[in-house]
Parts: C-alpha cells; sequence; structure tokens
C-alpha cells in the first residue's frame, strides 16, 4: 500500500495479488483492519494528502494525482468526510495556526 497508493488499485488486483478471491480477501480485510479496502485507502491518501498540503506549495489538482484520487471531486468529498473541512480550509487553519505558535514563540524567547 506505502508504494502503490499513488496509482489505481482496486479490490481484485490486490485479491488476485495475493491468491485470494475477492470475498475472501473482503471479509479478512475487515476483520483484520476493523474497515474496508477501499476505506481503509481511502483515509491511508488523506494521511499523504495533509502532510503533502501542509509542506509543499502544491495546488489541490496537482495533490489529487500525487495521491492516487481519480478526480479533484471525490478528492475534496473524502477530505470533507473525513476532516470535516475543505483542503483549502484544512491548509489554511493549519498556516495560521502555525503561525500565531512561531509569534508566541518569539514572545516567550524575548522574556
Amino acid at each position: 500500500m506505502e508504494e502503490n497508493y499513488k496509482h489505481s488499485i482496486t479490490l481484485e488486483e490486490v485479491s488476485c495479488e495475493i491468491g485470494f478471491s475477492v470475498y475472501y480477501f473482503t471479509k479478512f480485510f475487515k476483520k483484520n483492519t476493523g474497515k474496508t479496502f477501499i476505506t481503509f485507502l481511502n483515509e491511508y491518501r488523506i494521511e499523504q494528502a495533509k502532510w503533502i498540503l501542509l509542506n509543499n506549495d502544491i495546488t489541490v489538482a496537482e495533490l489529487v494525482e500525487d495521491v492516487g484520487f481519480g478526480s479533484v471531486k471525490t478528492f475534496y468529498k473524502i477530505f470533507k468526510q473525513k476532516m470535516g473541512l475543505s483542503p483549502t480550509e484544512f491548509k489554511n487553519i493549519y498556516k495560521s495556526l502555525q503561525k500565531k505558535l512561531q509569534q508566541y514563540m518569539r514572545i516567550i524567547r524575548q522574556e
């Protein structure tokens, strides 16, 4: 997953790769992770997207391709479901908090 999350990954391909039927892999994966394969994959992609958003000057459209989502619309929908904010709102809030923290750190150092 860590190496291939950027690519289109289907349940069928993963099942075939490890030698399980789709049915068995679906049950096995959910039993061991508590999540469906697609939910797990999307959550992993969102975590990667958050890191990239906060550490790079990249557009959301570029980011979507980098983390393996098929479309900007799908990415926005899943990101907002998971985070409660759009990717842009998330980045802006984080940057604002980061700026405030830096200001406070300067004040503390001066005392």
